[in-house]
Parts: structure tokens; sequence; C-alpha cells
């Protein structure tokens, strides 16, 4: 049955209405044939009764006069002389007290032919018959039976249902051919609007139905059409918002590159003359005040890098890394980072290692000793006695994967119950005297849950207030043996005295930063040349005996990275290379990858550290006496 009705969802509606149409029909004829058959049985029947009865009022004078006196013999004749009228069967005189047989008479007649057995059983096969008492005197002398068979009735009424019927289908295909044209110039506007309705589908948002001149369908036309234009419309707005989003998006990363350029570029200058300033050994009052800006600029760039980092996770554009990290190294590294602090607030420090953690472990060390450097300067933050609890362990295998729990607890001022909902949304802290009474932007647990869930964790908290939090998360892990570890290059730091002789070109437009580089390679024995612009710096490579160019990336002129690729090109076939570091404010990974696909060999974003610059120069010098520097 569900085959059939699929089968039937799959017939078009002209046919469906068509093959309807001739079945009700059909069945409506032969429910008026059947009606007429059974009139005419009746009609028989009553014909019949009326001849029967006309013959045996014939023969009653007859057989009164013979059965009076006795004389079988004369009504034998008379019956047999009449069996073969008609369509009697059989002749029967009948005693009608107990209905025994006095005289029978049988038509012995050759078989005709009947109509189908079905149409037999229809209308009946059984013989008609009629009775009627011979009574002389008021004496009975007995019944007279007539019986006929209704042959020729049943074959009266087969010829006339076989005409019928090929008549009947005749028509019926006439009536179906007609209906089907009227059908199929009538459904011609439903197809119409069924074509349009498909191209509407599959995309096509111009294409409108004509007008149909059936006046329900036209509404329906109109309608729909009315509804395309809607759906147009809506397409076109939305196309709109998407590509005013997508340029409200360029314009949030072309103004965060520019404010990243803009901001970075004068701190580079601030916080390295600050150092060097520091380290020229002044009075205590001034270290004081070089300190205090020295610590304003590392507080604004905290804030600034939260920024773009959040803004990178925002656009999907935070990228991870998986290369063998020691778990111990990196919370030590956490731990002596916010020693000093811990130190002057009293507050103790306490790390914990489990034995069973492994030594290497696949992952992104930067990622994850920021995320713990998020949780462990909060909780240093807001923690005035007591102690900071950094502890990491194994979490029990799961068949092949290892999982290490971290865990950074405090007893510090603690979350409300009400506020752990909205904890780690951006911008968000425990309470508006927080922000003021201890600062932040309110970025570092969005960005640190963030990063979690890139590494395939779930950043949680557990806070009592005046008692403490606790963040704890969980990250799936790959332990690597000591023999199948991929380390990368090892920075191995060299004698101060390498970079006696050694020439540097510098190249960068901005003054202050000019005055950093020089000092600070020059407190390393560099000598160094410095150049304000691109078409400069190629120049100055020209003369040759450079070992090393410092490229800053947006110039007048001629740009960092056009320069980086014409000195490639120049140095194309000549067995030279020159190593060029990128000094760039631009932070992004984006960034990053156009100077490496530009031709630098490596990637330095300002402000950067005194030690940063060094151990980046130390690294990629030539050993001296090779080829490949200068033109």
């Amino acid at each position: 049955m569900s085959r059939f009705v699929a089968r039937l969802e799959r017939v078009s509606l002209q046919w469906r209405i068509l093959g309807l149409a001739t079945v009700v029909v059909a069945f409506v004829s032969l429910i008026g044939l059947g009606m007429v058959i059974h009139d005419r049985l009746e009609a028989g029947h009553r014909q019949f009764q009326e001849s029967t009865r006309d013959v045996a009022l014939a023969l009653q004078p007859v057989m009164r006069n013979s059965l009076v006196v006795g004389d079988l013999a004369t009504v034998q004749e008379t019956l047999d002389a009449i069996a073969y009228q008609g369509h009697l069967q059989r002749i029967s005189l009948l005693k009608s007290s107990d209905r025994s047989i006095i005289l029978e008479v049988s038509s012995m007649r050759r078989q005709e032919v009947d109509a189908p057995a079905w149409f037999v059983f229809l209308v009946g096969s059984r013989p008609m018959t009629n009775e009627t008492r011979i009574v002389v005197g008021g004496v009975d002398y007995g019944t007279l039976h007539l019986e006929a068979s209704n042959l020729a009735l049943r074959m009266e009424l087969w010829r006339s249902a076989e005409t019928f019927v090929m008549i009947g289908a005749v028509c019926l295909l006439g009536i179906a051919f007609l209906l089907g044209l009227a059908l199929r110039r009538g459904l011609a506007p439903l197809e119409v609007l069924s074509r349009g309705a498909l191209r509407l589908g599959s995309g096509d948002r111009q294409d409108r139905i004509p007008l149909i001149p059936v006046p329900e369908i036209a509404q329906v036309a109109d309608a729909f059409n009315q509804m395309a234009d809607r759906i147009s419309q809506r397409e076109a707005d939305l196309m709109r918002a998407k590509e005013a989003a997508e340029a409200g998006g360029r314009a949030k990363a072309t103004f965060l590159a520019a404010m990243s350029h803009e901001i970075r570029t004068p701190m580079n200058g601030i916080i390295g003359m600050t150092e060097l300033a520091l380290d020229s050994h002044p009075g205590e009052e001034v270290r004081r005040y070089l300190e205090v800006v020295r610590s304003s600029g590392e507080s604004l760039m905290t804030v600034l890098n939260d920024i773009l980092d959040y803004s990178k996770i925002d656009a999907g554009r935070m990228g991870l890394e998986s290369v063998p990290l020691d778990p111990r190294q990196v919370v030590a590294e956490v731990g002596e980072l916010f020693s000093s602090r811990c130190l002057e607030k009293r507050v103790g420090l306490i790390i914990r290692v489990e034995p069973e953690v492994p030594g290497r472990v696949l992952g992104d060390p930067v990622r994850l000793r920021q995320v713990l450097s998020n949780l462990v300067s909060n909780a240093v933050k807001f923690t005035t006695q007591g102690s900071v609890t950094v502890e990491v362990a194994i979490i029990p295998r799961a068949g092949e994967k290892l999982r290490l729990s971290f865990r950074v607890a405090d007893t510090g001022i603690g979350i409300a119950p009400e506020k752990l909902s909205g904890i780690f949304d951006p911008f968000i802290q425990a309470e508006d005297f927080t922000t003021r009474r201890y600062g932040g932007t309110g970025l570092g647990l969005a960005i640190s849950r963030r990063i979690v869930q890139l590494m395939g964790g779930e950043l949680l908290v557990h806070s009592e207030p005046g008692s403490g939090s606790t963040f704890h998360f969980a990250l799936p892990m790959v332990a690597v043996t000591e023999s199948g570890e991929a380390q990368g290059p090892v920075v191995q730091a060299k004698a101060e005295a390498r970079g006696k002789g050694r020439r540097i070109l510098v190249a960068e437009d901005a003054l202050p930063n000019q005055i950093l580089i020089r000092e600070l390679l020059r407190k390393q024995g560099y000598d160094c040349a410095l150049v304000e612009d691109g078409f400069a710096a190629l120049d100055a490579w020209a003369t040759g005996g450079f070992e090393l160019v410092l490229m800053d990336v947006q110039m007048p002129g001629l740009s960092g990275l056009d320069a980086t690729r014409r000195i490639r090109n120049k140095e194309h076939g000549t067995g030279q290379h020159i190593p060029i570091v990128a000094l760039t404010a631009n932070a992004f990974e984006s960034d990053r990858q156009d100077c490496l696909e530009a031709g630098m060999d490596a990637f330095l974003s300002k402000p950067f550290k005194a030690d940063q610059l060094f151990t980046l120069v130390e690294r990629l010098l030539p050993d001296p006496g090779e080829a490949g520097t200068g033109a």
C-alpha cells in the first residue's frame, strides 16, 4: 500500500484528476447498467407469469372435462402438445394434498449457448414457475405446475450488457480525451506557477510569473511574485549588510593595524630608551621615576596586546603551534615572572608538578604560557595575604589519550556567585571598583578561555567571596619521546665580543627608534649604518660590507617589504644571502607571513626588549668569513 501511495505521489495532478474522473464515470455507468439489468429481469419474470397464467386459463376447460371423467390420456396428450411452446421445461399435474405427481411432461430441447458463468451468477439461473389449482364443482382435481428456463432472458440481458459496455467504453474514452484537453488547458497556469516556484527555489530571483487569465490562480501568482520581490529585497538587504559588516571588519582590522603601528612605534622608543637610561646608573630618585615610566609603558603594552589578541581570536585568525614543550619549564618560567611581585606583596607562590607528568609533550608553549600568566597575574593581583598555587597533574588516560590538568588557586578576595556566569565575558570584571582599584581591561580571562578552547579544553572557575578562586582546565596532549622529539633551533649565547667589527645596516624612519637601535648595538660592539627609507637601504646594501639588515616594514618612498624583494631578486644566482630581520609595529600573524614571503629571515615586533634583539641578531649573523654579505 505504501509503495502504491509513493507511486501515486509521483503522478502529475492532471493525470490524477483524469484517472479519478474516469473511475467515477465508469463506476456510475456500471451502477446504471446493473439497475437496467435488474429492471429487465423483473419485467421478464412478470411477463412469464402473465403468459403462463394465460396458458393455464386456456388448459383449464380441457383439463376439467378430462379429469372429471378420469380421462388422463387426453390430459397427457394435451400437455404433450403445449410442452414445446415457449421456453417451458416441465409441465406437471400434482395432487394438491401431498404434491405428488399425477402426470408430468418434460421438453427435450437442445442445449443453447449461455451467458458467462459470472453473469449467470449475478442475474440468477433458477427456473421461473407458475401454479394453478383445477377445481370443478368444489372438487379439487390437482394443481397444474408450469416451469420455464430464464436462459433466453439471460442471453438477452447479456447481449444488451455487451452492447452497453462497448458503447460506454468508446464514450468513456471520448470523455477522457476531452477532459484531458480541458485539464491540460485549465492546469497550464498551475504548471507556470510550479515552474516559477522551482526557478525561485533554484536561486533565480529575477524571474516572475506572467499574467494568468484564471482569477483564482492569478491571485496566487500575484502573491508569489510579491513574495519573490520581498525575498529579492531581503537578499539585497542582507548582501548590503554583509558587505557593510565585511567593510566594518576590514576597517576594524585596518584600524587595529594602524593603532598597533602608531602606538608600538613610539612605545618601542619609550621603553627602550627607558631601559638604556636605567642601564646608565642614574641616581636613586631618577631611577624611581624611570621605573614608573617603564612600568606604565609595559602596562600599556599589556592592554594593547590583550586587545590585539582578542581581535585575532574574534576574527578566527589566531593559530596554534604544535611543538615539543616541557610543562615543568613553562610553569617555572611563569613562576619566575611573578616571583618578584609575590615577594613585594608577601604572598606565597607554590608550584607543584606531579612526577608522572611527561617531560616533553606536543603543544603551543607560547599560548600555554600566556594563559597561565593571565591566571597567575589575576591571582597575585587579587591576593593580599596567603598564597597562590600553580599545579600540573596528569588525568588518568582514556584509551591512549593523555590529558594534563592545570590549576591556579589563590586565597584572595574571591568572586560572588552571581558574578561567576559573566566572568569570562570580554571587558567584564566582577565589580566596578575592581577596575578602579586593581586595573585591567577585563580581557585577560576572555582571551584565556578562548585560547584554552582552541587547544581542546575548557576553562572553569570555582570561587567563594573572601576565600579565594580556583581556575582550572585540562588539555589533550601527546607525549613525545626523547628520540622522536622535533626540537627547534637551539639559541646559544655568543661572547660579548662577537659584535666587534660586525657591520649591520639599520633601515628605520622613526628617529627615537634609530637612536635606540644604534645605542643598543653600539653597546654590544656592533658597527651600524642608519638609513631612513627603502631606497636608501638599497643603495647602502649595494655598497657592500654589511652582514645583516634590520629592516623596518613601513617606511616612506619604498617599503621594507619591497626593498627586501629587490634585494632578493638581485641576489638571485649570485650565491649570496644577507640575513634581513623585519622590525615592525604590526603584530598580526598575517604581517609575519607577509614578511617571510617577501624574503625576510625573521620577524621582531615592536616594542622589543634588548635581549630579544641581541638573541635574534646573534642567531642570524653568519660566522666571520662566510659569504653572503652585501652586494
